[in-house]
């Protein structure tokens, strides 16, 4: 390869970097802006999906979106979480996969658990089956009807039976069917593989500095009630630091603050703590968007108000009631 193709390879690598960060960084500020902090898979034939994502990445199926929130949970702009574990189909990667226990003589799969039992009274011993008579239970050598009496008979044990040849054994084969291509598998060729929540960090949302549609939506209410607000704001304390919230909002000698906590960690409500503690504003609120219930208990020790909420809600009914009691 001579220099200028290899300078033009390069070129053209970096090209292809540019344009997927790009990509990547407009994918967070939309689900962002939409209040989506968390994405949560779905399946069905033709694979796993993650339907939040996939109108803001409409030139991606279904695996290059998963390998996109892989990437970025690599990078650790999304933080992943394993809420499940499939089989995977080896041949076509659908996760609609279902198991069926097979005979280990013949490999059919009309196999049926079912006991031994013997009739205490003749010593006769055989299946359930038969057993089993329209009437109930009752002994084929000496035709008595068995009785729940304990005294009657006695179960030996569990196995397997197998329809079609009369096997019989403890532990039947295992197959996996998948239901989108129709081909099997064993245990030894199917996958099972980790599925993976993804929630966007902290950090990204702060960088990004989008407005989650309830703050928005709580800067239009306070708005309406006269108050001055700004969103991802600051204000200087009494050591003289600057410290930031997601909302100021200002009446007079009012001041309200609120913050955000996406997933419920209680150095969020610290953090606030120490903040209020040197701006000492009227009212200290923190919203509540992992749908937890720690930072309700530490609120109150802390004289900050908790209000559980999610993203892309309307302004919370609770939220109103404490501002009434503010002003």
């Amino acid at each position: 390869m001579n220099k200028n193709a290899e300078e033009k390879q390069k070129e053209q690598a970096i090209e292809a970097d540019v344009e997927a960060k790009a990509q990547e960084l407009e994918f967070l500020r939309g689900i962002v802006r939409k209040g989506i902090l968390e994405l949560q898979p779905s399946f069905d034939k033709s694979g796993i999906s993650y339907h939040d994502a996939a109108p803001l990445l409409k030139d991606k199926d279904a695996p290059a979106v998963k390998s996109l929130l892989e990437g970025l949970a690599q990078k650790g702009t999304l933080k992943s979480k394993v809420v499940d574990r499939v089989l995977i189909c080896p041949h076509c990667g659908s996760p609609e996969v279902h198991s069926k226990f097979t005979c280990p003589r013949c490999n059919s799969e009309s196999v049926a658990l079912t006991q031994l039992i013997e009739h205490k009274k003749c010593g006769y011993t055989g299946t359930l089956s038969d057993f089993s008579k329209p009437n109930g239970l009752v002994c084929p050598r000496c035709g008595v009807i068995l009785t729940s009496d304990p005294m009657d008979y006695r179960i030996i044990g569990n196995f397997y039976q197998c329809e079609n040849c009369g096997n019989r054994f403890d532990k039947p084969e295992v197959k996996h069917v998948c239901q989108n291509c129709g081909k099997p598998s064993t245990f030894q060729d199917v996958k099972y593989e980790k599925v993976f929540s993804y929630r966007v960090s902290d950090e990204v949302v702060r960088e990004i500095g989008s407005t989650l549609p309830i703050l928005e939506n709580i800067r239009v209410f306070l708005s309406d009630k006269g108050f001055t607000v700004k969103l991802h704001s600051e204000v200087a304390g009494t050591s003289g630091v600057k410290s930031s919230f997601a909302v100021i909002a200002e009446k007079g000698d009012t001041r309200i603050v609120v913050d955000t906590s996406l997933e419920g960690n209680k150095n969020d409500i610290v953090a606030l703590l120490a903040k209020k503690v040197d701006v000492n504003p009227t009212r200290a609120l923190i919203l509540d968007l992992s749908g937890g219930a720690e930072l309700a208990t530490l609120g109150k020790i802390y004289g900050i108000d908790v209000v559980t909420a999610k993203a892309d809600q309307k302004v919370p009914k609770e939220f109103e009631e404490l501002l009434a009691t503010y002003v």
